[in-house]
């Protein structure tokens, strides 16, 4: 409720508040998503995006060791090459009732180019679920 008669209207985390007269403008810092052009074999990080472009064979993009619930990754194959995304130890990877062998031995390979594939962590160092992708994928 207004306080003398004014309302006061500030910027929370990630949003900035201008005035000006009759004009109140909201700026919102950050927000989307990092993405990457990589043409090697990569490492991900949380929440940040991938293109793979690795001549002659497929990119192996290893899920980050370390991850909190909600942190997320999304990767895009470009070319004529694809990609692989790799686990480390006790790592899994599940979409639709079916999930990866743990460890360092599972993997998730998308069966088309050009495909995205985008990985939500839902328990924290270890699981994985793939939430969204543009086409089948093969689970090992």
């Amino acid at each position: 409720s207004p306080s003398g008669g004014n309302i006061t209207l500030a910027g929370g985390t990630g949003i900035a508040t201008v005035g000006s007269g009759s004009t109140i403008t909201f700026n919102a810092v950050g927000g989307g998503v990092e993405t990457t052009t990589v043409t090697a074999n990569t490492p991900m990080a949380v929440n940040n995006g991938y293109i793979t472009n690795k001549a002659g064979t497929a990119a192996v993009m290893t899920l980050p060791a370390t991850s909190a619930v909600g942190d997320f990754i999304r990767i895009s194959g470009r070319g004529a090459t694809s990609y692989s995304i790799a686990q480390n130890a006790g790592q899994t990877i599940r979409m639709n009732g079916t999930s990866s062998t743990t460890g360092v031995g599972g993997s998730v390979t998308p069966t088309s180019q050009y495909q995205t594939i985008e990985l939500l962590c839902i328990i924290a160092n270890t699981d994985w679920v793939i939430i969204d992708t543009t086409d089948a994928v093969t689970i090992v």
